[in-house]
Order: C-alpha cells, then structure tokens, then sequence
C-alpha cells in the first residue's frame, strides 16, 4: 500500500515527465506534480539531487529518489519495488 503520494519533478514540455504520469494514472499510483519552471526551490533540489542539472522526471518517494530521463517502465517498476521495501529499523 502507497504511503504517501510520489513527488514528479518535472517541467511543462518534457516528454518523459508525461510518460512517467500517464502510467501512474494507469496503474492508479498517486503522485503530486511539481514544475520546476514555476517553482525555484524546486528546481535548485532537483539540481542537488541531480548533481547540478534539472534532469526531469525526478521522482521522490519515502526518502528515496531516481532520475528517470529517459523514462522507462522496467527502470521505474525495480525503484518502485525497492522504495516500498521497509527494512528494519538499524540498531
């Protein structure tokens, strides 16, 4: 079960962005979009996750995170299984 929505950093035109939101729409996964255009803090996290460049789609979810550029389903589907992996807690 989705524990919290994913975070789709993307920009207006990016063709990846789309690819990445229609097959959440499909498989019903729940995300917030957020434009890194209309949005500078946005864009400078993306740069920092992303070694400086505003690489799009990123995508956040529990703390972990993947730039999917280009995008690609089987990419996405080994993250998505990983980043609702619950690990115990360290001790």
């Amino acid at each position: 079960m989705q524990s919290e929505p994913i975070i789709v950093y993307r920009r207006s035109w990016c063709e990846d962005s789309d690819a990445a939101v229609a097959y959440f729409n499909r498989q019903k996964i729940e995300y917030k979009e957020v434009d890194i255009e209309q949005d500078e803090t946005a864009a400078q996290g993306v740069e920092f996750l992303t070694g400086g460049h505003q690489v799009t789609p990123t995508l956040v979810y529990r703390m972990q995170a993947i730039v999917c550029d280009p995008w690609t389903q089987a990419r996405f589907d080994a993250w998505w299984q990983f980043a609702n992996t619950d690990f115990p807690d360290a001790q």
